[in-house]
């Protein structure tokens, strides 16, 4: 009699074991995430640009400068950028017989200065196309003597 009350008290109580309906839930929200995370990745970007003529009043009339013009014109609208800009970049745009773009800026508090040389081609319908050609970053000046070595910024 003993032995059957026993049974009947452990097969009433049946315990549910709370780590192991939490491990269930973090396992499914896991994966949630990973699938979320997955779509996300793997889809094509929505494009929602729409291309838009100009209006018919709007006036449409050609320019020809010379590269003393051209680099004249361009130091002016930069400089214009540079001002209304809220970051601290330092460059010049200037046209030879390719197009370079030199500057400084800072990197970890530290000058670095870099330069891209761009190649231009004009196309049938009048506009200019730049081809990078060659870009460099020169290294960081006196960066031992400020306690800072090129060895501990990959650390």
């Amino acid at each position: 009699m003993n032995t059957e009350s026993r049974q009947e008290h452990v097969s009433t109580k049946k315990s549910s074991n709370p780590w192991k309906w939490a491990f269930i839930v973090l396992v499914a929200l896991l994966l949630i995430g990973a699938g979320t995370t997955a779509v996300k990745l793997f889809s094509a970007p929505k494009n929602n640009t729409t291309q838009t003529s100009a209006p018919a009043t709007a006036a449409n009339f050609n320019v020809k400068l010379d590269k003393k013009q051209f680099n004249a014109m361009a130091a002016y609208y930069l400089g214009q950028f540079q001002n209304e800009s809220k970051q601290k970049v330092d460059y010049q745009f200037e046209v030879h017989n390719d197009a370079v773009l030199t500057g400084q800026t800072k990197l970890l508090g530290l000058p670095v200065n870099f330069g891209l040389s761009l190649t231009p081609k004009v196309l049938a319908n009048g506009n200019v196309q730049l081809t990078a050609k060659k870009i460099s970053c020169w290294s960081i000046k006196r960066a031992s003597q400020r306690g800072i070595g090129l060895h501990s910024l990959t650390v």
